[in-house]
């Protein structure tokens, strides 16, 4: 309660660092107390002299410092991840951690859906904190690359395989563009590297001869399943 009047949180944890204390007889009888009380809440330091009072009449005294923390609910690596894995949905969970009070709590990442789709920059072991700065964003879909794009209007399927005009990520709006007729729609990635557009988009104009991009190797060439709908 002390340290809480000192400004420390109400559910913080101790860490205290190495200290010496005084013996004190087994099988006496020994009253403890607080006798100076700090916190620096700048860097989550605290300081508490201790007094220890035998019943001699000579009590001794030491002082215990260290780090105060906190629960923070944080995301954690679910299983062991190896380092260039895509993390799913499966991969990060959430859960509380000790985290030193004035330390930036944007340290680590607190919404499992920022992470989806990234790849990891090192391995992290189960139950570990994930770190913005731990992952990756890597392109899925690369400039020049053939994209296989669906679009769902009214019950009806219709697809076409479209090249890509920029790189893009899992969950990216990009640009495409009909290697046939050169309209350019935006569509959005998914995980298996296809995109789908949005019922009723319309292409957002027509690409000239310098902005299409060239076909990477193995390049499959337009096709349309369903007519085109402007694709």
């Amino acid at each position: 309660s002390d340290l809480i009047a000192a400004g420390a949180p109400s559910d913080a944890h101790l860490q205290p660092a190495t200290y010496d204390a005084p013996m004190v007889a087994v099988d006496g009888h020994s009253d403890l107390s607080a006798q100076q009380v700090s916190f620096d809440s700048a860097h989550g330091l605290f300081s508490i002299v201790v007094q220890i009072d035998d019943g001699s009449g000579d009590p001794r005294t030491f002082r215990l410092s260290g780090h105060v923390g906190r629960d923070v609910p944080v995301v954690v690596a679910a299983h062991d991840m190896q380092g260039g894995e895509t993390v799913g949905a499966a991969d990060v969970r959430i859960a509380s951690v000790i985290q030193p009070v004035g330390r930036d709590q944007d340290d680590y990442a607190h919404d499992p859906s920022t992470l989806i789709g990234l790849t990891l920059r090192r391995p992290l072991e189960a139950g570990q904190p994930v770190r913005p700065r731990d992952t990756v964003r890597l392109p899925l879909v690369r400039r020049g690359g053939m994209v296989r794009v669906s679009l769902v209007s009214d019950g009806l399927v219709l697809a076409a395989t479209l090249r890509a005009m920029q790189n893009g990520a899992i969950g990216d709006d990009i640009r495409l563009v009909n290697p046939v007729s050169g309209a350019i729609i935006v569509a959005r990635l998914r995980a298996d590297g296809s995109a789908e557009a949005q019922a009723g988009s319309m292409p957002v104009g027509v690409a000239s001869d310098w902005q299409m991009p060239r076909s990477l190797p193995g390049g499959s060439g337009f096709e349309a399943l369903q007519g085109g709908a402007g694709l």
